[in-house]
């Protein structure tokens, strides 16, 4: 069988000396490309070895900045195609779309080469590697079973979909057949399947503000409109919505850790905001995407558990449960949005890994998920408690303060008066520290949003958190003069 031909790139330059991580540097020269027109829509790129080699840079560089591009919805992969510009990116219908590479994207993976904290979707990688995982896919590989030698139905494996709604009625109360499950690659995908089958192109979707790029970038791929919705204490505001975008298709929220603030909403606006979806006909998408790491009391219940009317799409991932190269998660849609659904599913990636699936379908059935679950709680909750008590000894002195968060994987600092959240994170960025301003994830034209620096503590060690606070520090100290 002859060989798929390689894609092809422009020259892009990199310079190695620079302070801007290597990764950084070739998100923003694909990104250049493509809105140049030399990389067109559909075209195919090289794959992340061969382009390693071009660059004379390791290959996890690459890794990375395919994950960043692909996150931001500038490439995305299809099976037999390899990894591709994506087709429907709508530069010249989107002018923002050409904005954003002046910013920089929350990671979904670390950076092998350069470490960043406080880069935020990153898990403890340590955990996940000494839990049960890997055995449970050596076995799968041993017994090479033949049902996984083809590829699984559209729905995923049946085991995994069974594991999956076991799993989720135990710990979020979600109410849900095997059959109603689709699992996907990921969350990314999710989202994306739940706004191709809400309203007609151009349907607005109400969207927390500041609230989460993914989420927002997958609907607009798929020519839904975010409206941005303020939150308050309690959550999104439901009145506001109504005012800003009364005729909206549907609701886009991360009830059980708000994202980025990690606020929980509140009962009362969960059933508010379900009141309103069952009296418009309008939907909910649910973002449950860290529910299990829960570090004070007991979440709520999910919105989908609570939903009598039907008008909930549930989505999840296992990229913060376990790693981020772990590509698996799950969509639970209403009884009329099934068959739309499906039909979607099929046309845009078919199925996903057949062996990867049955093993975290053991995982998940054995109890070691569940176990992992439990130390790795542990593990992020000493890691929040030690930042906490971090921030309040070397940077509350100099007028910074921090709101204790429920869940597990990011908080937000608010800075001290007169300080600017941008001009902090630039100049942490020079010394390799990634520290995103939370005006980074409002939703335009949303600009509301204070002077406040979201830190991700999950994925790193309480001794490398304190060199980052030592450093947010000098810096605080230098821009308040």
């Amino acid at each position: 069988m002859p060989r798929r031909p390689e894609g092809r790139i422009p020259v892009l330059r990199l310079d190695p000396r620079s302070r801007i991580p290597l990764y950084r540097q070739l998100v923003a020269a694909v990104q250049s490309e493509i809105t140049a027109g030399n990389l067109q829509k559909g075209e195919r790129l090289p794959s992340t070895r061969s382009l390693a080699e071009d660059l004379a840079i390791s290959r996890s560089t690459v890794i990375q900045a395919f994950d960043q591009l692909r996150f931001e919805g500038w490439i995305v992969s299809r099976p037999g195609s390899g990894t591709i510009v994506t087709p429907d990116l709508g530069l010249a219908e989107n002018p923002s779309i050409t904005a954003v590479p002046s910013k920089v994207l929350p990671k979904e993976t670390p950076d092998v080469d350069h470490p960043t904290p406080f880069g935020l979707g990153v898990p403890d990688i340590d955990s996940f590697m000494g839990s049960g995982f890997p055995r449970a896919l050596r076995s799968v590989w041993r017994e090479s079973l033949p049902e996984l030698h083809v590829l699984p139905h559209p729905s995923g494996d049946p085991e995994l979909r069974a594991a999956i709604a076991r799993h989720l009625a135990a710990s979020r109360g979600v109410v849900c057949h095997p059959d109603d499950i689709v699992v996907t690659s990921g969350a990314q995908e999710g989202l994306s399947l739940a706004a191709s089958v809400i309203g007609p192109p151009g349907a607005q979707i109400w969207m927390e503000s500041p609230g989460y790029i993914g989420a927002r970038r997958a609907f607009e791929g798929l020519d839904r409109l975010p409206v941005p919705v303020p939150l308050d204490e309690e959550g999104l505001l439901v009145e506001r919505g109504e005012e800003v975008a009364p005729n909206a298709e549907a609701a886009y929220v991360t009830p059980t850790h708000q994202f980025p603030t990690g606020r929980p909403m509140s009962l009362e606006r969960r059933l508010e905001l379900l009141s309103w979806a069952q009296s418009k006909g309008r939907w909910i998408i649910e973002d449950d995407y860290d529910s299990e790491f829960r570090l004070e009391g007991r979440a709520l219940p999910s919105l989908q558990g609570l939903d009598s009317g039907q008008r909930v799409l549930y989505v999840g991932t296992f990229a913060k449960s376990l790693a981020p190269s772990i590509r698996l998660g799950w969509i639970i849609a209403p009884p009329d949005l099934r068959g739309p659904l499906m039909r979607a599913r099929i046309s845009m990636t078919g199925a996903g890994s057949a062996w990867l699936q049955r093993a975290v379908a053991r995982f998940l059935a054995s109890g070691g998920f569940a176990r992992h679950i439990r130390g790795t709680r542990t593990i992020y909750r000493e890691r929040r408690d030690s930042l906490v008590e971090l921030i309040e000894d070397r940077l509350a002195p100099l007028g910074a303060w921090v709101q204790m968060p429920t869940g597990a994987m990011n908080l937000v600092l608010n800075l001290p008066d007169g300080v600017s959240a941008d001009s902090v994170s630039s100049r942490l960025r020079e010394d390799g520290i990634e520290a995103l301003p939370l005006s980074f994830f409002a939703i335009p034209p949303d600009d509301s949003t204070p002077d406040a620096l979201v830190l991700g503590f999950a994925g790193y060690g309480v001794e490398r958190l304190a060199e980052a606070v030592e450093a947010l520090r000098r810096v605080l100290i230098t821009v308040a003069r």
